[in-house]
């Protein structure tokens, strides 16, 4: 299993600089795999925060605009 970004479709990385659901800038701190069928998962990230208060944060995957490839714990349908 992966953490992909929708539109190009490259891995999510730590390190990668990405841009909120916001508007924000942020830096990819981690990523925590989904430990049941329903769950998501999460992204950690820094964010830049405002008046250079940067802050981490854990979010959706759907935040940064990624997605899970090869989850093997749901049905993927036909």
């Amino acid at each position: 299993m992966k953490l992909i970004y929708k539109h190009t479709g490259g891995r999510v990385r730590v390190g990668d600089r990405v841009i909120l659901g916001d508007g924000e800038e942020a830096t990819v701190l981690g990523i925590i795999e989904p430990h049941k069928p329903s769950s998501t998962g999460r992204v950690q990230v820094r964010v830049a925060g405002p008046a250079f208060h940067p802050f981490n944060a854990q979010y959706f995957p759907c935040v940064i605009g990624a997605r899970w490839v090869g989850r093997t714990d749901q049905y993927q349908g036909e």
